[in-house]
């Protein structure tokens, strides 16, 4: 994490446990069950895991589809288009 925080310094600094979070809940969006990523996150309680996983209702979407959707979603706000300040030529 650190070699990455050197090279793009414009990223803005995140914990690696946070990293936890994002994939229990990407796991969890494409469908895992709460016991699979229980284990895979090595914990002894689904309960704890719940804690992890920040999608309270969900569609099951490949990884690969949310990947791109969220991608999209930025590189649009980016460029105004679905921005809540349109921008209209004069």
């Amino acid at each position: 994490m650190k070699t990455i925080e050197r090279r793009h310094k414009n990223l803005t600094h995140v914990a690696t446990h946070k990293l936890r979070y994002t994939g229990a809940t990407l796991a969890r969006q494409s469908g895992t069950s709460l016991e699979q990523i229980s284990e895979a996150l090595t914990h002894s309680d689904t309960n704890i895991t719940k804690t992890y996983v920040s999608t309270p209702n969900f569609i099951k979407m490949p990884v690969g589809e949310i990947a791109y959707q969220k991608l999209f979603q930025n590189i649009v706000d980016r460029n105004g288009i679905n921005s809540k300040k349109r921008r209209f030529a004069k």
